[in-house]
């Protein structure tokens, strides 16, 4: 994403509409990832975060782990649908205009491709915020954990999450307040398309790249210190088995609850790293700009990009599933 403050549409510029070009495995690649992989990927994330929901309901909201990987599975849940209605409305839209007679019907797909680029900044606002605090607040409980486990409660926690997502919908509010619906006559072609203008997008990748690399990098952090702590407690199992069971079955817990976290912290990072990569080489000008050399690709890595997000969300229900017991009793019971 260039730093300009230009009023582009963010939908042509950060996530082109695919035109096809002379590269054809490029083409075929970009069709196969959003007509068939993306809308498959997202079907599952929907599924699966629908099922993570319910059993987190059901496991009861009162601590602050389940409490906040309800609210991870809800905007995962949205975010999959967004990309499911992105991948559907770009197929409906070549298809109608494929077909004769369907003009006004692929004007209006467009114009739903166009929108769905719009609603995912929140959704993933909201995921990343949670993740975060998730893996922080854990972190805390390591490296502090008899004044911190009093003082970082399930309702403060709640409160964080709601607090920094604000502030994200806020700035992302107020870069997309100016937006305006456009229609343009192709004369040559006799073609209309569906345009969405106006957006501040200097402001947009502002916001959204400072939230993006602050979270990637404390997510990074987190990883390291959780994985160290893992790394000692594994040392201390044999002194843990003389203790008492009850101390022993709190230690467990302790050890799944940190498995789990640093599990759906390498998964987000692993995921994400693409666009981070993605990002720092555009910004850098390395050959993504509109006359370099990597202009063809660009369409295809941010589906690419696309890809990665919608993977991130359909997997966190095998994470849960392996490495938390409540969760798979849980499931277990629905399933019987």
């Amino acid at each position: 994403m260039e730093l300009n403050n230009s009023t582009t549409d963010i939908s042509e510029s950060n996530f082109p509409h695919i035109r096809l070009n002379s590269d054809s495995v490029l083409t075929y690649l970009v069709l196969i990832f959003k007509l068939i992989l993306n809308p498959v990927l997202g079907v599952v994330g929907v599924c699966a975060n629908a099922i993570n929901v319910v059993v987190f309901f059901k496991m009861g909201l009162s601590s602050g782990v389940t409490q906040n990987f309800f609210i991870l599975s809800i905007s995962d849940a949205l975010l999959a649908v967004s990309g499911v209605v992105n991948s559907s409305a770009y197929a409906s839209e070549l298809i109608l205009r494929a077909c004769r007679g369907h003009r006004g019907s692929a004007v209006k797909a467009q114009l739903v491709y166009r929108l769905s680029f719009y609603a995912p900044p929140f959704f993933q606002s909201i995921s990343t915020t949670t993740t975060v605090v998730i893996a922080v607040v854990r972190c805390c409980c390591v490296t502090m954990p008899l004044q911190i486990k009093a003082v970082i409660t399930a309702r403060r926690q709640l409160a964080a999450i709601l607090l920094f997502s604000l502030l994200s919908w806020s700035g992302l509010l107020y870069a997309f307040s100016p937006l305006r619906v456009t229609y343009r006559e192709d004369a040559q072609t006799n073609r209309t398309s569906a345009n969405v203008e106006g957006s501040r997008r200097l402001v947009f990748v502002v916001v959204t790249n400072a939230i993006f690399f602050v979270s990637f990098l404390t997510l990074v952090g987190c990883v390291v210190i959780l994985s160290i702590s893992l790394k000692r407690s594994s040392k201390f199992r044999s002194v843990a088995a003389c203790r008492q069971a009850s101390s022993t079955f709190s230690d467990q817990r302790e050890t799944r609850t940190i498995k789990t976290v640093v599990m759906v912290c390498i998964i987000y990072t692993a995921c994400n790293s693409i666009y981070a990569v993605y990002t720092v080489l555009v910004i850098a000008g390395v050959g993504f700009g509109p006359q370099g050399m990597y202009d063809n690709y660009k369409s295809f890595g941010i589906i690419l990009g696309e890809t990665a997000a919608l993977t991130n969300v359909a997997v966190n229900i095998f994470v849960y599933f392996f490495y938390n017991t409540r969760y798979r009793n849980e499931l277990r019971a629905m399933i019987r």
